[in-house]
């Protein structure tokens, strides 16, 4: 990587850290602010309002089925919380098994 070209490679490099699985919270940092699974751009063919339109949906039908679809990504947020604190708990045992106290 070129030292003047990095702010052309960044886009790429944090989309990429967001839509990887962490360890520590068993989910990516794109599920824990969407509430879903990333789609990639290449799978994204079909235009939103061109499929509403051709199957006749209400888009505001659609907003709130979406805000129904949102409540569970609390729990799924408290979960990735727990298990980070827990994460944190057993790092720490472990150095702490390893470290000599003066």
């Amino acid at each position: 990587m070129n030292r003047k070209n990095w702010e052309e490679k960044l886009k790429d490099a944090l989309w990429a850290y967001r839509i990887t699985w962490k360890n520590t919270t068993g989910f990516t940092p794109y599920q824990l602010v969407y509430g879903k699974e990333v789609m990639l751009p290449i799978e994204f063919q079909i235009h939103t309002f061109k499929m509403a339109a051709d199957l006749e949906i209400d888009l505001n039908q659609a907003q709130q089925e979406r805000i129904q679809q949102l409540n569970p990504l609390d729990e799924m947020r408290q979960q990735a919380e727990e298990t980070t604190i827990l994460m944190k708990k057993q790092r720490k045992q472990w150095h702490d098994a390893y470290t000599k106290k003066k």
